[in-house]
């Protein structure tokens, strides 16, 4: 089991202690009076527990070192960095290393002694690991490479990547092993192992050391009974609680290191570091670690993207697809057959179903078409405020007593917004027995009959198991459901302009409502990417014949798919839609506004040079900047602009104006970025 290493959930019982290998001070607010010393005090410094809590905080510690915690403490809660210290203690110098951190109306001092400079070359150790992990192209090369890189720079006997899933159980990822501990990667373990408190906690501080968990607490004293115990959790010297050791060593584990890999707005998981004996690990090393988790956790979120940003283009080109065959009479199931075998690889799915009109398309081993009306019948009926379903088990979470889907588990339904009456987009994945290595306390052991092969993980109550799980599929990622949400929009533009040349002949009202379909974005009400496009080749050919100026603003909304993550497809969809009021609002007349695509917008502004567009884009910035988007604290955008050079095709004045969004982007979102003229 990864290790959690954070007693708080059991730390408001004890006595507030720390580990023997340091010593603390408590101080008051103004780090002016000693309030608690560490019993072990005497230890380090030629001090009693007495004389230390009597004597003045610059006697004990120095003027410069008081000054230089008082300064570093300045509107911080913690020192952004640890402190260097030299102590005379009988004539010796003593060098430590010093952290400090407010709690409550008190500051904790810690002191950690640093051991003497060795012939380690620690900095080229660290970077001859970076190298390695920059050399990483895939995600999972890059945890193999991060947990082997730990345990050479630590000297843990097994090094672990622990991974968050949504209900919060994990599962170790990556592990490096000496041999001296059982190996456990592909476990998974309990939610119940890791309480939401420990978790919060990693947000605060992301690394927690034991050293020993069988070395004494050392106690925090005082003259005076402190009226609320101190929290100690900012800090790297907090002792075990009771419960926290009994669960270490029911595990086989003597030392340990955690750390927190922290995403954008949520603990991703977690490098766990175990062994058997005691380990002491300097100052100096533990820094290092948490150092490389960090550069390691950049790479593999960079690689995520890059990975989604692939996965994303290959989409865009299947829309893109579809939009070249806007002008043609193209029936939804010439789409189906022509587009539908890339879709079920896109979307890894073995069963693909269009169902517009009661009529329902099918592509794959799919059940009859009065099943698959039933099916989004009960869709329209149970979900009907929804534009995007999903499950991966069908049979549980989906219409009971309706045998519509045999042999499929996994089901992602999206909406197809048509005028009159919509259309789903159906994508169905089989049924993927999953046999699944759990561990945990004995306690912890479902009770089911679906639980097998129980076997001990340790000397302690710890326990492996295996279930078997059935009638699920692989789980529909947020990024597969958006991409065909996207689709299914596409699909809606294509369905309705076949509609409009059908009729355009027999019904003129028809043809027009049909025709703004078409052209508008049925959730923003905005032009969509097909009419965005012929505006700006029609700018274009303007340009080239008269010589009139024009730009291009693209933008999307930051941090869009952690809003869609966290909160549900609903809130982004109205996110996008009050975003979309904001904008218009603040346009000038002549400006022209579409959707690109997703949370992508275009803005197309004529007869309009550098400058202005510059001023415009700021415009737009602040004013989706201050609109409220409840119960978001703020919505912000980026914005590329990028004025039309003679000569250029409507891709490459786009790819500028992106190109000025990603460096927006990348200066720190919420900014706007004029391309440079080529």
């Amino acid at each position: 089991m990864p290790l959690i290493t954070d007693s708080s959930q059991w730390q408001s019982d004890e006595v507030p202690a720390i580990q023997p290998i340091g010593w603390a001070l408590v101080l008051d607010k103004e780090a002016s009076q000693v309030l608690q010393v560490s019993a072990n005090v005497p230890d380090f410094l030629a001090l009693s527990v007495d004389q230390a809590l009597l004597a003045g905080v610059e006697s004990l510690l120095g003027r410069g070192l008081v000054k230089r915690i008082r300064s570093g403490l300045q509107g911080r809660p913690r020192l952004a960095s640890a402190l260097k210290a030299s102590l005379r203690v009988e004539g010796k110098t003593q060098r430590f290393q010093v952290m400090a951190y407010r709690t409550g109306d008190s500051i904790i001092v810690e002191f950690e002694p640093l051991p003497r400079v060795g012939g380690r070359r620690l900095l080229s150790e660290v970077n001859h690991c970076l190298l390695r992990l920059a050399a990483a192209d895939q995600p999972n090369q890059l945890l193999d490479e991060l947990v082997a890189s730990m345990q050479s720079l630590t000297g843990y006997a097994r090094v672990l990547v622990y991974q968050f899933a949504d209900d919060w159980h994990g599962q170790v990822v990556a592990e490096a092993s000496n041999g001296d501990m059982p190996s456990i990667k592909g476990y998974r373990f309990p939610a119940e192992d890791i309480p939401e408190l420990a978790r919060a906690r990693y947000w605060r501080h992301p690394l927690r050391t034991i050293h020993d968990e069988a070395a004494p607490a050392i106690p925090l004293v005082s003259h005076v009974p402190m009226l609320t115990p101190v929290d100690l959790s900012l800090g790297n010297l907090r002792a075990l609680a009771p419960s926290h050791r009994r669960y270490m060593r029911g595990l086989g584990v003597r030392a340990s290191l955690s750390l927190g890999v922290l995403g954008e707005q949520v603990l991703w998981g977690l490098v766990s570091c175990h062994n058997p004996q005691p380990l002491y690990l300097s100052p100096a090393v533990r820094d290092a670690a948490r150092a490389l988790v960090q550069m390691a956790t950049q790479r593999m979120f960079l690689l995520q993207a890059r990975a989604e940003s692939r996965y994303l283009q290959r989409v865009i080109d299947s829309r893109q697809l579809i939009s070249l065959e806007h002008g043609g009479l193209v029936e939804p199931a010439q789409l189906l057959r022509k587009h539908g075998p890339e879709w079920l690889e896109l979307f890894r799915a073995e069963g693909c179903a269009l169902v517009l009109q009661q009529q329902a398309l099918r592509l794959g081993q799919l059940p009859s078409q009065a099943a698959l009306l039933q099916l989004t019948h009960w869709l329209e009926k149970s979900h009907p405020q929804e534009s995007i379903w999903s499950t991966r088990s069908l049979g549980v979470e989906g219409p009971q007593g309706l045998e519509c889907c045999p042999g499929y588990s996994g089901l992602l339904a999206v909406k197809v917004p048509l005028s009159r009456q919509p259309g789903w987009l159906l994508l169905f994945r089989a049924e993927r027995i999953d046999r699944q290595r759990w561990a945990g306390p004995q306690a912890l052991l479902p009770v089911q009959d679906a639980v097998a092969d129980i076997q001990p993980l340790s000397d302690g109550p710890f326990v492996a198991w295996q279930i078997e799980v059935r009638e699920h599929s692989l789980r529909w990622l947020p990024i597969e459901q958006q991409a065909a949400k996207d689709l299914a929009e596409d699909l809606a533009v294509s369905v309705s302009v076949q509609k409009v040349e059908q009729l355009m002949a027999q019904l003129q009202s028809a043809n027009q409502q049909l025709e703004t379909l078409a052209h508008t974005d049925p959730l923003t009400k905005i032009w969509n990417r097909y009419r965005i496009e012929q505006a700006i080749d029609a700018e274009i050919s303007a340009g080239d014949r008269y010589g009139r100026a024009f730009s291009l603003l693209l933008f999307d909304i930051d941090n869009f798919k952690a809003v869609n993550d966290t909160h549900g497809h609903e809130l982004g969809d109205q996110v996008l839609a009050t975003m979309a009021k904001a904008v218009m609002a603040a346009l000038r007349s002549s400006d022209l506004f579409g959707r690109w695509g997703g949370e992508e917008f275009i803005v197309l502004a004529v007869e309009t040079g550098a400058d202005e567009a510059g001023l415009l884009a700021e415009r737009l910035r602040v004013a989706v900047a201050d609109t409220a988007f409840p119960p978001l604290s703020q919505v912000t955008i980026s914005v590329g602009a990028a004025r039309w050079q003679p000569g250029e095709t409507r891709k490459q004045l786009i790819a500028r104006a992106d190109q000025a969004m990603y460096q927006a982007k990348q200066a720190g979102r919420n900014q706007t970025v004029l391309a440079s003229n080529d």
